[in-house]
């Protein structure tokens, strides 16, 4: 998480909290985003609270190892706190629900007063949609009962940048990809699109212009979908593989502030651009040498930011 003008605050895996200085904050250890494991999918997400510029609601999941056991929680740092340089308050590890699914994102509400918080009951097709404004965050989510029953905990979901759509890839059934439309005002989905994937499905994106839709799937490919005709037979029929290869496994996906995504590329000392993301076809232009990352490598996960 940064500032407005871009300095660095704080970061997380879902596990630690490390000030901007690279160290844990006093009590920023032992956060519940399967830290037995560390594989969760979206582990967690940095919400900044609407009306308070120093408190960051931190939500974490559970991971498919665990069982989804610790569920969905939320932390509240203070950034007043530890001389500036920030801090978890008391609350800390609050539970909202459990079992859930790894799947986790967010997007502002219709007028940017607040932030609705999307996760995924498991075992059930049930949505959990939660609120947060300036008064804190709504105990008792909407709840969209839609689409297949998760009886996987494996899940990757994402807002659209105009919060009008969500994605959702999964593993519990053939149809493996849904995609919504989401109700700004009541945080309800409604109007499914089923999109039948190979298995191995793991991240999904929306373009910056809304248009397309991405998935990575069997761990090497990249297909780009064209949902600017919402309908179930033009957007199936609009599949296009914009990348393969044999030699990487390919992670999440994720859309940068410079108007590209951005795709991991697993185990290696690189990360993969889409240069395009708004073109339909080969002119998206997939780069799997985007950003070299020198003697770092990337893993299957990319930050998770509010769409």
């Amino acid at each position: 998480m940064s500032d407005t003008a871009g300095n660095l605050l704080f970061y997380t895996d879902g596990d630690t909290i490390w000030d901007k200085n690279h160290q844990p904050m006093p009590n920023g250890i032992g956060l519940m985003g399967c830290p037995l494991y560390g594989s969760s999918a979206q582990a967690a997400l940095i919400v900044p609270q609407p009306g308070h510029d120093s408190l960051y609601y931190i939500f974490t999941t559970d991971c498919w190892e665990n069982f989804g056991a610790f569920g969905l929680r939320y932390s509240i740092i203070n950034m007043k706190l530890n001389g500036g340089l920030g801090d978890i308050t008391s609350m800390k590890n609050i539970l909202l629900h459990t079992p859930i699914t790894e799947g986790l994102t967010a997007t502002y509400n219709c007028d940017e007063t607040g932030v609705w918080i999307m996760s995924h009951e498991y075992n059930s097709n049930n949505y959990m949609c939660y609120f947060l404004d300036t008064n804190g965050i709504n105990l008792i989510p909407v709840i969209s009962s839609i689409g297949s029953v998760y009886n996987d905990y494996f899940c990757y979901m994402r807002f659209s940048p105009n919060g009008k759509f969500l994605a959702s890839s999964f593993s519990s059934s053939s149809v493996s990809g849904e995609l919504f439309k989401f109700d700004l005002v009541n945080g309800l989905l409604y109007d499914i699109i089923s999109i039948p994937l190979f298995s191995g499905d793991y991240g999904t994106c929306f373009s910056p212009d809304n248009s397309k839709l991405f998935f990575t799937l069997g761990g090497a490919d990249v297909y780009q979908f064209d949902i600017s005709a919402y309908n179930q037979f033009d957007i199936v029929n609009s599949k296009n593989q914009i990348d393969t290869t044999d030699n990487f496994i390919l992670g999440a996906i994720s859309n940068g502030i410079d108007n590209k995504m951005y795709v991991a590329v697993v185990d290696e000392q690189k990360i993969g651009v889409i240069q395009s993301p708004n073109v339909y076809g080969s002119g998206s232009n997939m780069n799997l040498q985007g950003v070299m990352l020198s003697n770092k490598k990337s893993s299957l996960g990319l930050p998770d930011f509010i769409q």
